[in-house]
């Protein structure tokens, strides 16, 4: 993911064009219509070219509802995207390792660069769903183990591993617990307990040399996912929920 944006940054730069980080957006200036430029949260304004294009990939609430605003959408619209819903929040471990990780489900998951962690059945999915939208925490959550290594060698030293364990379908919100281990109600506070029971959880039911061949680990819960990327609102990584109301041409919203 880090590669993309890198590269078309470095096209942009190759063209003649300037890439700016560290400021924010509090504002696109629209006149007659058109958007003109942008405010930045320092006050200064960029102004586009007469022919230019502005161009943003933020969410889409933040779009309409904090950068344009209801004067230049219209309240219809504007209302309707902030009752906009998120869906879940996601958690995520970022792992340095001794070595490749085996799985009791074969070679072929060791050397593949994105394996679920999950049973297949609808039950199951079901139940995880059910404990985090009433804002429990998940005991067994839907988890994707991504073999990074495994796709781009240059990531770790010879005979190491990197990983991530990204954490689907976790409340943003704490209001409970399914596991029956985790005390209290804030991430700040839970995210590392919580960390605690999922790797002994894989360790346990999938990856049985996972814990024994971990060097380090950082854990980033919805609330830091959304420190980290403004557009990661309440810890999501797809821009709202994908619900059947949310999706295609209803996506964001099915007004034109």
């Amino acid at each position: 993911m880090h590669k993309l944006p890198m590269a078309l940054a470095g096209y942009l730069a190759s063209q003649g064009g300037a890439v700016r980080t560290g400021v924010r957006v509090s504002k696109i200036v629209v006149e007659d219509g058109r958007a003109t430029g942008v405010r930045l949260t320092s006050g200064e304004v960029r102004a586009l070219s007469p022919e230019g294009i502005l161009a943003s990939n933020v969410d889409p609430r933040q779009l309409v509802v904090d950068l344009l605003g209801e004067d230049h959408i219209g309240r219809d619209i504007f209302e309707k995207m902030r009752r906009y819903e998120w869906g879940d929040g996601y958690l995520v471990i970022y792992l340095a390792l001794d070595g490749p990780v085996s799985y009791d489900a074969g070679p072929d998951a060791q050397s593949s660069a994105y394996v679920h962690a999950s049973p297949p059945s609808f039950e199951y999915l079901a139940r995880i769903y059910t404990e985090c939208r009433s804002g429990r925490i998940p005991a067994s959550p839907f988890m994707v183990m991504l073999n990074d290594s495994v796709i781009d060698g240059s990531r770790c030293p010879e005979g190491k591993a990197v990983m991530k364990v990204l954490v689907h379908n976790v409340p943003y919100e704490i209001g409970g617990d399914a596991t029956g281990k985790i005390d209290g109600r804030t991430w700040d506070k839970v995210k590392e307990p919580y960390a605690d029971y999922l790797i002994d959880y894989l360790t346990k039911t999938y990856a049985p040399t996972l814990k024994r061949n971990i060097l380090k680990r950082v854990v980033h819960s919805p609330v830091e996912i959304e420190r980290l990327m403004v557009s990661a609102v309440r810890g999501t990584v797809t821009h709202g929920a994908i619900l059947p109301y949310q999706l295609g041409s209803q996506r964001p919203l099915p007004d034109p």
